[in-house]
């Protein structure tokens, strides 16, 4: 069940939420993609799939804030809203700033 104070429409709830649900994706994101890899999937190229890049799954993992973002933005809860773009925005920069070498 999920705590109260993370249903409120408040900045502090959205902000936990944008905090947690990255965290969680990325491990989440990261378990799926060594199973596949431990699979020995082949591609239609005859290729074996050796997984994503490290770079993918995090940006995966920010995105997943978009699911919260919708709910909030459906409820019309823009406290919460509020909150949930905090923590994305600080995940995109810090992501951005960590892998700005690979990307130019």
């Amino acid at each position: 069940m999920i705590p109260l104070q993370l249903r409120q429409n408040t900045v502090f709830s959205g902000a936990i939420w944008g905090l947690v649900i990255p965290l969680v994706g990325v491990a989440l994101l990261m378990i799926i993609d060594e199973s596949i890899v431990d699979v020995n999937i082949l591609l239609p190229n005859n290729a074996v799939y050796t997984g994503q890049k490290t770079r993918t799954l995090y940006l995966l993992a920010i995105c997943l804030n978009l699911i919260p973002f919708q709910i909030y933005r459906n409820k019309k809860m823009d406290k919460a809203l509020r909150g949930i773009s905090f923590p994305t925005m600080f995940y995109a920069a810090l992501w951005f700033f960590y892998f700005a070498s690979s990307i130019m």
